[in-house]
């Protein structure tokens, strides 16, 4: 255990986990490799929930929010972070996530360059640091009203 806590990126109380020597290569829908945040897939909720995620732009990718999603699966590396099921995605670096930039800046995490992401939890807001490690990012959305 003493290990895998030392192979962690542990910032602001976030812990995103990669095992020893893992190389991810190949994401689900043939998506790349990218900056990961341990966020597995997420949900939009509400009459006004029209989201999307890995749409290819001229920057890279982008994820759509018209609403704030909703964390619903997060890595199993980072059940003990500070980010959990059931949090609202508020910004990322700066940015609100219903914003074009915002969406942007979380489809597109750099590896080992931390980023600031304001969560809602309980109606209060927490300001995390995230070191994103190599992964796949979000790949599961689901959208109700």
């Amino acid at each position: 255990m003493r290990r895998l806590r030392a192979m962690c990126a542990l910032v602001g109380g976030l812990a995103v986990a990669a095992p020893a020597g893992a190389q991810v290569r190949t994401c689900p829908g043939g998506q790349p490799v990218r900056g990961d945040a341990g966020i597995r897939a997420v949900q939009c909720v509400g009459p006004r929930a029209s989201c999307t995620i890995n749409i290819a732009d001229e920057h890279g990718f982008r994820h759509t929010f018209a609403v704030e999603p909703i964390v619903s699966v997060v890595a199993d590396s980072t059940k003990d972070a500070a980010i959990r099921t059931g949090d609202r995605i508020v910004s990322v670096g700066g940015f609100l996530i219903t914003t074009v930039e915002g969406g942007r800046r979380l489809a597109n995490l750099q590896e080992g360059r931390p980023v600031t992401v304001l969560m809602r939890r309980d109606e209060k807001l927490l300001e995390i640091k995230v070191t994103p490690v190599r992964g796949c990012g979000i790949t599961s959305l689901s959208v109700r009203p």
